[in-house]
């Protein structure tokens, strides 16, 4: 297993080696970051009709920018400030065209995550789109609007990697199913379209050198792609070599791309917000770890808190117990000094009766003396 590691390594470096060989390196910019991917779609309307006609897979007849900004708050590292974060992502108003030759308009999103957690933000988003989508934007050309709904499609470009799926380039799509016969269903109803949608997630870090060993045959979505892969970085993330050979005639759109790209790369003032987006994720990730290390706290502490109560309760119960031994003790004492004043007033009755026949005896020896000192002896016999 190692020796066939060694020898595609080897292949790949050697590939790399005939592509510099080739073609004059060159150093664009990094679209996972939100200023550049922002930067080159605004930069001219055919780069979005470009990137969303060849990720859907569809003919875009025409394309609106619409772009969004949510800003959220969260206090800094030292929590004495709120910090104000705005998170960009990408809306376009797109006339597609279908396979039945029919033209559709649809609400694209365009989202980018570097982490897992951006997820909520994004589950966010989509709730506002379904309260906020009923106007549909013109042109500059038009004066008007036209209100109604708009179905909405999502594309997720992910910096991270989903565990359960090492697919590079994934759709959702809905499919209808008659739940009583169990058989797939066509369904061309604005209600469905409007509350469903169908969402692209395209996996950025799976993408590999080896991908485009034989660029040529590549299809024309890797090669898209290969301006978002995340390898031979030059500044930090901000920069990257691109290796690959795009050919300016058949592929005009993608080359004039990857020119805008190295006209960001070269823009101190993009350079500028990518610096300080970076240290917004510093923040953020220093501000996760102090979170992370007070919940630590916390949770020792609260340990630490209920095996106190736990020890005070178990002490209670001793406590507790002693007093009801205690409490028995005493009721015995007490049934023994019942019984005690229960023989005592025995005796005391006893004593009595003796007294009184002890007393009856006395009188009867007195009458008894009166009459032999009044008669003499008596003979009683």
């Amino acid at each position: 297993m190692k020796v066939i590691q060694f020898f595609c390594n080897f292949a790949a470096l050697k590939f790399l080696y005939r592509m510099t060989k080739k073609i004059k390196e060159k150093i664009i910019a990094n679209p996972m970051y939100d200023v550049v991917f922002k930067t080159l779609m605004q930069a001219d309307l055919e780069f979005a009709k470009y990137f969303v006609g060849t990720i859907l897979g569809v003919n875009i007849v025409d394309i609106v920018f619409a772009p969004q900004e949510y800003t959220y708050y969260r206090k800094n590292v030292e929590d004495t400030l709120i910090k104000k974060i705005k998170a960009v992502r990408m809306d376009f108003v797109a006339t597609i065209l279908t396979k039945e030759g029919e033209e559709k308009k649809v609400l694209i999103e365009i989202q980018q995550s570097e982490k897992p957690l951006d997820v909520i933000r994004f589950s966010g988003y989509i709730g506002k789109h379904y309260i906020h989508r009923n106007v549909e934007i013109k042109g500059e050309e038009k004066n008007t609007e036209d209100i109604k709904p708009l179905p909405i499609v999502v594309i997720y470009l992910l910096g991270y990697q989903m565990p359960s799926n090492s697919s590079i380039a994934i759709k959702i799509n809905r499919s209808s199913t008659n739940i009583l016969t169990g058989k797939k269903v066509k369904i061309k109803e604005k209600l469905v379209e409007i509350l469903t949608h169908d969402a692209y997630f395209i996996q950025v870090s799976r993408l590999k050198p080896s991908m485009y060993k034989n660029w040529e045959n590549c299809s024309e979505l890797l090669k898209l792609l290969s301006l978002f892969e995340q390898n031979y970085f030059v500044d930090k993330k901000h920069t990257k070599n691109y290796y690959y050979n795009i050919n300016s005639k058949t592929h005009k759109i993608l080359y004039k791309m990857l020119q805008s790209l190295e006209r960001i790369a070269a823009d101190p003032h993009i350079r500028r917000i990518m610096d300080e987006q970076e240290i917004d994720e510093l923040e953020v990730n220093l501000l996760k770890n102090r979170v992370h290390d007070l919940k630590n706290a916390v949770s020792i502490a609260t340990a630490e808190r209920d095996n106190a109560w736990s020890e005070r309760d178990n002490a209670w119960s001793e406590r507790d117990n002693a007093w009801s031994e205690r409490d028995s003790a005493w009721s015995e004492r007490d049934n023994a000094w019942s019984e005690r004043d229960n023989a005592w007033s025995e005796r005391d009755n006893a004593w009595s009766e003796r007294d009184n026949a002890w007393s009856e005896r006395d009188k009867a020896l007195a009458m008894l003396y009166e009459y032999q000192s009044r008669f003499g002896n008596l003979n009683l016999n």
